[in-house]
């Protein structure tokens, strides 16, 4: 889908890949975005090599960052393939990035309000497209990425959702709720290995987080992994002990143990 919606080269394509493990070398691994993707393209189709790309492009700080600004390649300080910045939000081809509209508009703190409201009246496409405003004016924001993947994961969504999780992490690694949502999104689409690591980071990040370690030990339940779903279940319950979950921990543990005792019977 980058592939085709970029216009980049296979070839490219692959470096792109490479690129991009190389600026973020942890978990998890996702493609650039779309519209970084699409100014790649046309650096390489204004002359640009990838090593003056990569260099110029973390001279100017977060990669992230670089989606609302306008780059080009040209001659400037002698040499051909300079990657440069422009005050503009244009791309090569002039096209307008975003419409960020004038100093009058909403100030990105009204937007943020918006896209909030829009979001707890489930109006999950809407507070998307509003999130995703946000995100333009300020690339940076860690939480608007996380709560647009929420609103994408709700309206069905899934790979979109997949990636503003990833990109909420990239921004801020610490984030155990993304780690803790991105692990609930893997397990729904039946990629229980990655929903394992994403838990097991975000029990990492929080070793107090109940829920992930209760899913943790349902996950390894419904994989046959029997002890680890009982040491989850009993870490659990030191944890919580009194609400429902617990009482389904409980039972969980009561069966485990049945089933160990037929097993060594």
């Amino acid at each position: 889908s980058l592939l085709d919606q970029s216009r980049l080269a296979a070839f490219d394509l692959d470096l792109l890949s490479l690129f991009d493990a190389f600026e973020h070398d942890c978990e998890p691994y996702s493609f650039r975005d779309l519209i970084l993707a699409r100014k790649y393209a046309g650096l390489v189709a204004g002359g640009a090599s990838w090593g003056a790309i990569a260099r110029s492009v973390h001279r100017c700080g977060p990669v992230a960052s670089l989606t609302a600004k306008s780059l080009n390649v040209g001659s400037q300080h002698g040499r051909a393939d300079q990657i440069y910045l422009e005050g503009g939000q244009s791309e090569l081809d002039g096209q307008l990035l975003f419409d960020l509209g004038s100093p009058d508009d909403e100030t990105l703190e009204e937007l943020f309000a918006d896209a909030e409201a829009a979001e707890e009246a489930e109006h999950h496409e809407q507070a998307a497209a509003l999130y995703q405003r946000c995100l333009a004016i300020d690339p940076t924001d860690a939480i608007a990425a996380f709560n647009r993947a929420n609103c994408l994961r709700a309206a069905g969504r899934a790979a979109e959702a997949a990636h503003d999780y990833a990109r909420a992490i990239k921004l801020d690694p610490g984030f155990v709720e993304a780690w803790f949502n991105l692990a609930g999104l893997m397990s729904d689409e039946g990629r229980d290995a990655s929903a394992r690591r994403h838990l097991q980071k975000a029990i990492a990040l929080d070793q107090n987080y109940a829920d992930a370690v209760f899913n943790l030990a349902r996950l390894e339940f419904d994989a046959g992994n029997l002890a680890e779903a009982r040491r989850n279940w009993s870490r659990y319950l030191e944890l919580d002990a009194s609400s429902e979950w617990a009482r389904m921990a409980a039972r969980g543990i009561q069966f485990i143990d049945l089933q160990l005792a037929r097993m060594s019977g």
